[in-house]
């Protein structure tokens, strides 16, 4: 029985889907010129994944209606 859930533990990620992710490249120049000018210290890494990749992004487009 351990063996099986292990054969299966080990093949079910090999068949598995995962989604398509690919990086845009960093402007570096721009992301050193806005640090410098920020107030509050931030990590350049997060700065960039702040920039490109927008975590809440399918909630700001929903559209809410008033039906009253």
């Amino acid at each position: 029985m351990k063996r099986i859930h292990i054969i299966l533990l080990l093949v079910v990620p090999l068949v598995s889907c995962s989604q398509e992710f690919e990086l845009t490249n960093p402007n570096v120049n721009e992301l050193k010129s806005d640090l410098e000018n920020r107030t509050t210290s931030e990590d350049v890494v997060y700065l960039y994944f702040a920039r490109n990749y927008d975590s809440i992004a399918l909630k700001r487009e929903v559209k809410y209606y008033d039906y009253e």
